[in-house]
């Protein structure tokens, strides 16, 4: 059976990485691209080196969807407003913001600086690397994603810590970040130019 898959935020770093990922996955059709910056645009003028894919950016709709999972790779605040309603009408999700990570508002927003999801929105989410949780197990219909780091870390150690090979306590992360998980949109956070 083929898992129809939708991509939110379809013109942005995260969104081509998984297009190339599940482009070849054997069970996966990408149904749906989605931007709001760029409807009805082909895919390949963002992206050059897709020309193989022949499908226009579209606009997210709740009602008419048909995806079976849609991957949201936008920033947080996208996500706490889109996600809510396609989870409502049933539809999985798997989020790779921070929009649903952290289940304490307070804390979320102390750290994030901008207002927290809903609760019973942050309290139906499940955290976990969205290959080590099942859609759909007790009910759940969203996934948010670990960061970069914890997913590399969990990644990286997984193997070693189920068979067994690490000693919990000798374990040392020494992780280096660039700016490319800000996003592609232009800030003067990340785009050093002043």
């Amino acid at each position: 059976m083929m898992i129809k898959v939708g991509i939110v935020g379809g013109s942005g770093y995260g969104a081509i990485e998984l297009i190339r990922l599940l482009q070849t996955h054997p069970h996966v059709t990408i149904a749906h691209i989605y931007s709001h910056s760029k409807v009805d645009e082909p895919l390949k003028l963002t992206f050059p080196h897709l020309q193989h894919i022949m499908q226009h950016f579209e606009a997210l709709t709740v009602d008419n969807n048909d995806c079976d999972v849609i991957f949201f790779a936008t920033p947080a605040p996208v996500s706490k407003t889109c996600i809510p309603p396609l989870v409502e009408k049933g539809i999985h999700v798997i989020d790779l913001s921070g929009a649903f990570r952290i289940k304490n508002r307070e804390i979320y927003e102390t750290y994030y600086k901008e207002t927290a999801a809903a609760q019973d929105d942050l309290n139906h989410a499940i955290y976990s690397i969205s290959e080590w949780q099942s859609l759909d197990s007790n009910g759940t219909k969203l996934i948010s994603n670990p960061g970069c780091f914890p997913t590399a870390t969990l990644l990286a150690l997984h193997p070693l810590i189920s068979e067994k090979i690490v000693d919990l306590s000798s374990i040392i992360i020494d992780a280096k970040t660039g700016v490319s998980g800000a996003g592609r949109s232009l800030s003067q956070r990340v785009h050093f130019q002043k």
